[in-house]
């Protein structure tokens, strides 16, 4: 008995292997790591040249320390009564640092001049111009255009050296302390440090006077608006008296819970009905589907099969039916047994329809109730919501009276209590920023730092290359090797033919290569495949032998005539063509078109012997295709087919079917059934593992015991490494021919 794969070794097989092999992704970087290095030093090259022909860049930077906790000055949003969050607030002042009027003010301070923010005292180590190997290119610097135009005003010249400035500074905070480094970035050093320095200096001051005009600011406002919150606050308390009055309200809470309650009970009712409900419906839909059709149809329906008065009724004609079959064996149709056999037949089926029709009625009533109840339950709901919702109205409009009063008297105690805590005059002699570390003129230039921005333009070039290496690899979805065929089909490789270098008009000497050739690599490989087979799960015998492929053309036919050409040479062989679509092996052993064969033979029009062909030199009995049939699968798939070929087993040793590719069509499917071990056949770099899967799919689906794959056409001379082959002259090796003579 051949042992079957399981039923779910078809998603097992294809998603428990999803474990990486770190040999094969080093074995992509070894054999493409001079491209890999070539291309990283070409990048890296370039990008040392590019950072050497930058100028350098001088950084000066000053340390001011700030200190919300001394802000005591009325600001908007303390009037407010927003809370101090202190990230908030150190962001905020940053972006003030950063803002273009406080550069504005560091331009006039400094009386600074376009020309001063491009001059510079250290040269580029290379003169090499990157820029002017681009046709056009604009540098985008702002600066001496602003320097050309003599027209502009003074406030515009400022504006726009503000802009330029903000492009140089750079404000941080320290992590974990209140102190923030201002710093700019310029060709000149002394430039760097008056910047830094100059830009803390009218921060602090610009706080001073914001701290002024805000504090006035906000006594003014406060006073003004104090009479008008209280006005608001008497107005609120006498609102929420009188909603109370006229709604003659104690009490919101409390007053929704009856409703509450009814509607919660009201909606487990309406899902329970609801699912009784669809339960019925789908029972109903299905009686709909067999309306019109004999009573004896709805007995594929489950709700009426499970019925046990129909399930008994069925039983008895069953027996009835067995019983009017027997008599009809020994008895005529107007016999008196047969007679009251068909009474009793047809008793059976009458009681048979009644009980349907009366399961059929009782799944029409209960869909009906369902229905009716959840319609009535619905309604009632519907109902409950709306006397919710009448109730959920007054308590919100009791509770907007009640927040609207508490909000007004918070405000209006707060204006209150910050009117009296306002001390102008305490408030200014405080700042919350002061400078703790004045900028200095750096003594080494910044940036570039050509030694890290190289090292870091050649790691990031190596990636980059690994990554396109990758990139083109995976783009390849054909299988190459025998490492291929297992890491993407999962399965064994029982052998590998190389590639002939005559087909087409030649195709009938390949076919037959085993026997022309018997000491060349190909036919050495033909001996190893042959010993695959018989030696792998010794223990079974394995007499029927089935080769198909994914698609035409990947040799096939190929494998299976010179597979029993071998295996002529130890038993007794017969190879069938039972490729009835594009049948080939007439042509490969020179017989006549459309012989008398396997069609004639399945269909009894002729006898075995005018059916098999025998070839002596080869050993071997051949069983063409015959008459090609309209449906080969409808004759493949009959019982009489497998009757045949298990017959022709107490003849031959081997059988080998010679079937159609597997995604196509479903012969292949149909033969597996009857085949002992199949033998996938699958063309190297031409057949995408894709397509590969999903005729092993197809075959696995019906437990077909697949036993490996031969890899065909293979070229070793192309990729030596990659095909397992360590050196081109492999074949000569062991003394057969090598692949130029073959």
């Amino acid at each position: 008995m051949i042992d079957r794969q399981p039923d779910n070794l078809v998603n097992d097989q294809f998603m428990e292997r999803d474990d990486l092999d770190l040999r094969q992704y080093l074995a992509v970087i070894a054999r493409n790591k001079w491209s890999i290095l070539t291309l990283s030093l070409i990048i890296t090259v370039i990008a040392a040249l590019y950072v050497y022909s930058l100028a350098p860049v001088f950084r000066a930077t000053s340390t001011i320390l700030l200190d919300p906790q001394k802000q005591n000055v009325v600001s908007i949003e303390e009037v407010y009564g927003l809370p101090n969050l202190y990230y908030e607030y150190y962001q905020t002042q940053l972006e003030i640092i950063r803002s273009r009027e406080l550069l504005a003010k560091v331009v006039n301070r400094l009386n600074l001049a376009p020309g001063d923010l491009v001059k510079g005292n250290r040269e580029p180590k290379i003169s090499f111009d990157w820029r002017s190997l681009i046709p056009n290119f604009s540098t985008g610097e702002t600066v001496e255009p602003v320097a050309k135009q003599t027209t502009m005003t003074k406030e515009e010249k400022e504006d726009a050296l503000a802009g330029s400035l903000s492009g140089m500074v750079d404000v941080n905070l320290v992590n974990d302390s209140h102190l923030v480094n201002i710093s700019f970035d310029t060709h000149n050093p002394e430039l760097a440090a008056r910047l830094a320095n100059a830009l803390a200096e009218v921060y602090i001051e610009s706080g001073l006077e914001a701290r002024l005009e805000s504090t006035r600011k906000a006594s003014e406002w406060i006073t003004e608006h104090l009479k008008g919150l209280k006005a608001k606050v008497d107005e609120s308390s006498q609102a929420l008296q009188d909603f109370l009055s006229q709604q003659s309200l104690v009490d919101a809470q409390g007053v929704d819970s009856i409703a509450v309650k009814k509607l919660d009970e009201v909606s487990t009712e309406l899902v329970d009905a609801r699912k009784d409900l669809s339960e019925a419906q789908e029972l109903y839909r299905q009686l709909n589907s067999l309306k019109g059709q004999p009573p004896e149809a709805f007995e594929s329906v489950p709700a009426v099969l499970k019925d046990p008065l129909v399930h008994q009724a069925s039983a008895a004609k069953s027996a009835a039916e067995q019983k009017v079959s027997e008599l009809s064996d020994r008895y005529g149709p107007k016999h008196p047994k047969m007679i009251a056999a068909k009474a009793e037949l047809e008793t059976a089926r009458k009681n048979l329809e009644a009980h349907i029709r009366n399961v059929i009625d009782s799944i029409n009533k209960e869909y009906r109730l369902s229905r009716a109840r959840v319609e009535h339950l619905t309604g009632e709901m519907q109902e409950t919501k709306s006397e919710l919702s009448q109730i959920n109205r007054k308590s919100n409009e009791l509770d907007i009276l009640q927040q609207e009063l508490e909000s007004n008297r918070q405000l209006y105690e707060m204006f209150l209590n910050r009117f009296k805590e306002t001390n102008i005059t305490d408030d200014l002699k405080t700042t919350n920023a002061r400078v703790v570390d004045k900028a200095q003129v750096p003594g080494a230039p910044y940036k570039p730092n050509a030694r890290r921005f190289i090292t870091i333009s050649f790691l990031t070039a190596l990636i980059l290359s690994i990554m396109l290496v990758f990139l083109i690899e995976s783009l390849d979805n054909t299988l190459s090797s025998t490492m291929d065929v297992e890491n993407k089909l999962f399965l064994p490789v029982l052998g590998i033919l190389p590639k002939l270098n005559f087909w087409s008009k030649r195709d009938i000497k390949a076919m037959r290569y085993y026997s022309d050739k018997k000491h060349s690599s190909f036919s050495e490989n033909i001996r190893t495949i042959r010993t695959s087979v018989l030696l792998n799960d010794i223990d079974k015998e394995k007499k029927i032998i089935l080769v198909t492929s994914s698609v035409p053309q990947e040799g096939k036919s190929l494998l299976a005539v010179n597979l029993s050409l071998s295996l002529g040479q130890m038993k007794k062989t017969l190879l069938i063509d039972a490729d009835m679509r594009k049948p080939s092996i007439e042509r490969a052993f020179d017989m006549k078109k459309n012989e008398f064969g396997l069609t004639h033979f399945i269909a009894g029009t002729h006898p075995l012997k005018e059916c098999l062909h025998y070839f002596g030199e080869e050993n071997l009995h051949i069983m063409p295709a015959g008459q090609v049939p309209s449906n080969p699968l409808e004759l493949l798939s009959s019982s009489r087919f497998e009757k045949t070929a298990r017959g022709l087993l107490q003849y031959y040793d081997y059988i080998v079917f010679d079937s159609a590719p597997a995604v196509p069509v479903s012969d292949p499917v149909v033969l597996s059934r009857i085949a002992d071990v199949t033998i996938y056949v699958v063309k190297a770099d031409s057949t995408p593992y894709q397509t590969a899967r999903n005729g092993l799919k197809k075959l696995q689906s019906v437990n077909a015991n697949v036993l490996g794959i031969v890899l065909n056409q293979v070229v070793p001379a192309k990729r030596p490494k990659r095909y397992g082959y360590g050196n081109t002259d492999y074949y000569s090796y062991y003394g057969y021919e090598s692949k130029k003579t073959a």
